[in-house]
């Protein structure tokens, strides 16, 4: 009987391990969207914009980003936009090799009611990919490529970005260039819950329990 008891909290607590429940965290804040103005990052003009970013200690992952922007000569964008994004090293002069790459397909796209530089509709963009593995403290940049077609998409500006943020531009697989202004970017990364945390606690503390209990009734035999 103790044996059964203790196989099944030892399956209780690789369950709730296996199953912890995740919430998305944001890791990297380059700043809330200021209206003002926005770049073009779309593959049929051959550019992409890359921002730069830094994780902070104990943060060695992402999974999830978040950008605005708009099209531009329309007022509005397609109804599913499709974007590719990009992690890249850093070098002295910007931009290095690619760290990872994932065609994000569909971007999850919600129109926010609002006017960039009261030229087109702004809209905010979340898009999922496979988890990238990166070194905390260092720099990367974060590339983003509209891949939909015409109307051209682009990336909106921000007014507060972080202390020592850039933003780069390539145009027609060019070497990146420095642009004189900062773009939006939240990056996200899932980690377990408070309460995944409490049940976990609660499962091993049973195997303990269970294992003591054991080992007292061995002795006593």
């Amino acid at each position: 009987m103790r044996q059964l008891l203790l196989t099944c909290a030892a399956a209780g607590a690789f369950s709730l391990a296996s199953a912890a429940a995740k919430a998305d965290v944001v890791v990297y804040n380059g700043g809330a969207p200021n209206l003002a103005s926005a770049f073009v990052a779309d593959s049929d003009a051959a550019i992409a914009v890359y921002i730069s970013f830094v994780l902070p200690a104990g943060v060695s992952s992402i999974t999830d980003a978040e950008w605005w922007g708009g099209c531009y000569p329309a007022t509005t964008c397609g109804a599913d936009p499709n974007f590719r994004v990009s992690v890249l090293s850093n070098t002295s002069s910007g931009p290095g090799a690619v760290v990872a790459t994932d065609d994000v397909g569909g971007a999850d796209q919600t129109a926010t009611g609002r006017s960039i530089s009261g030229l087109f509709a702004e809209y905010v963009y979340n898009a999922s990919f496979p988890a990238i593995s990166l070194t905390p403290g260092s720099t990367y940049w974060f590339e983003i490529t509209g891949t939909t077609g015409l109307p051209l998409f682009s990336v909106e500006t921000t007014s507060d970005a972080p202390a020592g943020a850039q933003a780069y531009q390539s145009v027609r697989d060019g070497v990146p260039s420095v642009l004189n202004a900062e773009l939006a970017l939240k990056l996200t990364d899932p980690v377990p819950e408070p309460a995944t945390w409490a049940m976990l606690f609660v499962g091993f503390a049973s195997l303990g329990y269970f294992a003591r209990r054991k080992r007292a009734a061995l002795a006593a035999g």
